[in-house]
């Protein structure tokens, strides 16, 4: 696994450099673009999967601002998400230590396990993401349609929510191991045709 690591960082640092250097040569203003935000998205979401990769690294923790991370991580420019804080936390900010890059690669996920099941429900293609801090502690729920009747975490840890071809089960791996490098817990149910998944985690 460690050499895994170091030749996923050999393969794939050169080329997010060379795009670096090209984008801001063509992009006006390019250090408060959008294509810069999403090269330095991309160069940290490398930095998070070596981690993974390399079980016994340890976490590069930093203060987040939790719903600003919720907006910022998510994933695609066509679907739209509707943001809300619970109404417990008011206007008081929530913030909590963690490692960004794992945070980036599990949230990533669950946004698009959400945008891929809600696509196939039909017309109703709401996506809810609603979050609060109690304590010491925060959550943070994704809702979405999807296409059944009911479903619950086993099912999902075995198929996974995603029905691309080939890509089953692999998003909910890497939440699965994100999750636990980070100390975080999380559950998934759905019913009604509705699929709910919750994180939860210590906010130090």
């Amino acid at each position: 696994m460690p050499e895994l690591a170091r030749l996923i960082r050999h393969e794939l640092s050169p080329p997010i450099g060379w795009i670096r250097k090209a984008a801001s040569a063509e992009v006006g203003e390019y250090p408060r673009s959008r294509t810069s935000d999403a090269i330095n998205r991309l160069e940290r979401r490398l930095d998070a999967l070596v981690a993974l990769i390399r079980k016994e690294s340890d976490l590069e923790l930093s203060e987040c601002d939790l719903e600003r991370a919720l907006r910022e991580f998510w994933p695609d420019m066509t679907a739209e998400a509707t943001f809300s804080v619970a109404a417990d936390l008011g206007c008081r900010p929530a913030r909590l230590m963690t490692d960004i890059g794992l945070l980036e690669i599990l949230l990533a996920n669950v946004y698009q396990n959400a945008i891929d099941a809600a696509l196939e429900s039909g017309d109703d293609r709401r996506i809810e993401v609603s979050w609060s801090v109690v304590g010491e502690r925060f959550w943070v729920r994704v809702s979405n349609p999807f296409s059944g009747a009911q479903f619950d975490v086993q099912d999902v840890e075995t198929t996974g929510i995603s029905t691309k071809s080939g890509h089953q089960g692999i998003g909910m791996s890497l939440i699965k191991t994100a999750a636990e490098k980070l100390g975080y817990g999380f559950r998934i149910a759905g019913r009604s045709g509705l699929a709910t998944f919750t994180l939860t985690g210590g906010i130090r």
